[in-house]
């Protein structure tokens, strides 16, 4: 038993033997704090427990973090499967000719690029017809 058990033990006893109507005063508090008492104990311990939880929690969650990206780095140093594939095509085709009209650069937007444009195309409208209009800026 706690010390604040005994006391409490103690004064309920020396309050029987008290014979008058403020005995009951006493007993009545005492009897009131009791439960309120037990309450908050149980509920501070069941606080810290969460509390402990959620520590652990995050500590798992900075040990996944820490595996993610060791993985991540295991991953970018394995020879990149676009290399691989490039590389293969490459030895056994040789390498893609790849022609670019004036002005084909991102960004363009010159009349003579979307002419060169229309013709590789196959394009046989207007360049100033709505539907090339909107293809143009929309696309």
């Amino acid at each position: 038993m706690s010390e604040h058990q005994v006391v409490t033990t103690f004064s309920r006893r020396v309050i029987l033997y008290y014979d008058s109507y403020e005995r009951g005063k006493p007993e009545n508090r005492i009897a009131r704090v009791e439960p309120q008492k037990r309450f908050a104990s149980r509920f501070a311990s069941v606080i810290a427990l969460f509390t402990v939880l959620a520590i652990a929690g995050v500590g798992w969650m900075v040990v996944f973090a820490g595996l993610l990206m060791g993985y991540h780095k295991k991953l970018k140093r394995l020879p990149d499967a676009r290399q691989l594939v490039t590389r293969r095509q490459e030895s056994a085709l040789g390498k893609p000719d790849i022609t670019t009209f004036p002005g084909s650069y991102r960004g363009s937007d010159t009349r003579e690029s979307f002419q060169g444009a229309a013709e590789v195309s196959g394009y046989r409208g207007s360049l100033d017809s709505p539907s090339w209009r909107f293809n143009r800026l929309c696309g």
